[in-house]
């Protein structure tokens, strides 16, 4: 069946949509593989850290010694809804990989139903499985409390791969959002990971200043045990060559000067290629079949319309007043200097540094050199010019 779109907006992005992280795939993949590094990944919104994340459990999970999970953190509210996720993920990963059934389903009987039950299940497996399930028995009857339960149930990670002599690929996405736990989880994983042979982590995150706390402060708990990636936008030749590829498989030609646009307008950022591209391409439908710089215009300006109301809730909602009126002065020109934008608000320099400090943490803007900042996200940054 053809698609119907030579491009995919949203969800997790697959091959032949997902291109230009073949490096990094590959970079990740043998070191979870090999068990030798375990991971950071930092991204702003919409470059694709999600697809990135997929295609590495994607390409591990051809791995017959390999039980990979991915794990969303926005999930997860408390430390006993982590912990029962965590090995239910796994024992469902595992029943898919080795074509077995019952484990998962002799699992959850330890949240519901009657306990004898349960446990008759359970003693029938046995090994590592009977044991955390015992475990959860003896939470849901008030024996023990949500930080032990969320220990014996990382513990229980590693008891499972020396069982089933398995390698355990851990990959959380949105791993920030895990700082609600009270920190609990960062430092049990700061005291086991070292002990953990034959498991790895995989985390990724869209908050520097909450990364910066968990993995990269010296005082910080995950400090020096993941390798981090930065995952930024595609370059050029990739983006270009990815647009050209995908049209001629519906039989469409697109322009030099139509390339360099859709470039100059994403900036590579590959949510907003796929957009912008999608735009042109059903342009396409109601008239010749070849997208020329005059489409990808019009195109683009349905692209910020589409965006209004989400633009204009996140700057209302997210920003304070000040905040607000820094992103617009460095809308208005390819960048800004502090001082400049200072100027122009009649404040002190001193009195923006919380701020620009926030808005970086944040990846909101992003600095190009000292003193100088401009708007990462090029679609967010041409709503605010229009907005002035």
């Amino acid at each position: 069946m053809t698609s119907k779109s030579p491009f995919q907006i949203g969800g997790v992005v697959l091959p032949p949509y997902f291109v230009g992280r073949e490096n990094n795939i590959r970079e990740i993949t043998n070191g979870l593989k090999t068990l030798s590094q375990n991971y950071l990944i930092v991204a702003p919104r919409r470059v694709g850290k999600t697809s990135l994340l997929w295609a590495v459990k994607n390409k591990l999970d051809k791995e017959k010694e390999i039980i990979a999970i991915y794990f969303n953190c926005r999930e997860i509210t408390t430390k006993a809804g982590f912990a029962r996720k965590l090995v239910e993920l796994i024992l469902q990963e595992y029943e898919k990989n080795h074509s077995i059934k019952g484990y998962l389903e002799s699992f959850k009987r330890a949240f519901k139903g009657k306990i004898l039950d349960a446990v008759r299940r359970l003693d029938k497996i046995g090994g590592s499985i009977g044991n955390i399930g015992e475990v959860y028995i003896t939470f849901r009857e008030g024996e023990i409390n949500e930080e032990e339960l969320l220990e014996r149930s990382i513990h229980f990670l590693e008891k499972f791969s020396k069982e089933k002599d398995l390698h355990l690929i851990v990959i959380l996405d949105e791993f920030q959002k895990l700082k609600d736990l009270n920190g609990y989880l960062f430092e049990l994983l700061k005291s086991k990971i070292d002990t953990q042979k034959n498991v790895r982590y995989c985390v990724s995150g869209s908050s520097i200043s909450m990364l910066n706390e968990i993995f990269l402060q010296k005082d910080s708990p995950l400090y020096m045990m993941f390798t981090k990636i930065y995952l930024g936008s595609l370059d050029k030749k990739t983006v270009t060559n990815f647009i050209q590829k995908r049209l001629r498989k519906f039989n469409i030609d697109i322009t030099e000067e139509g390339l360099d646009l859709i470039y100059d307008y994403t900036h590579g950022i590959p949510y907003y290629v796929q957009k912008l591209g999608h735009f042109c391409f059903y342009q396409t439908l109601f008239s010749k079949r070849r997208v020329d710089a005059k489409m990808v215009h019009k195109s683009f300006h349905r692209m910020l319309i589409e965006f209004d109301e989400e633009f204009e809730s996140r700057f209302l909602d997210k920003f304070s007043p000040k905040r607000r009126a820094i992103l617009k002065e460095i809308s208005k020109t390819d960048g800004a200097r502090v001082s400049y934008i200072a100027k122009k608000l009649g404040l002190d320099v001193n009195f923006l540094g919380e701020s620009m400090h926030f808005l970086v943490e944040s990846m909101v803007i992003e600095r190009k050199s000292r003193g100088f900042y401009d708007i990462y996200d090029p679609i967010f940054k041409q709503w605010l010019r229009n907005e002035l």
